[in-house]
């Protein structure tokens, strides 16, 4: 029994030994790190895209009147 648990421990830490050398480098990690960065930045929202928010944002005008309230879209008001 006793020579069964030394042999079980032994090979344990061979391995453990063993696991190193299908690590990552530090290479892959910040190669990892930098992509994970560049895809987060290009998922942000662009100036392009804020400023055809804006444009939309200028071809309707908001309007409160006796019937409801709505925007003017076109020259035509459109109720909500």
């Amino acid at each position: 029994m006793v020579e069964s648990l030394t042999t079980r421990r032994v090979r344990v830490l061979e391995l453990d030994e063993l696991s190193d050398q299908f690590k990552r480098g530090l290479k892959d990690e910040l190669l990892d790190r930098a992509q994970k960065a560049h895809t987060a930045a290009k998922k942000k929202k662009t100036f392009k895209d804020f400023q055809a928010q804006g444009a939309e944002a200028k071809k309707k005008v908001r309007f409160y009147d006796s019937k409801g309230k709505g925007y003017i879209v076109k020259g035509k008001k459109k109720y909500d």
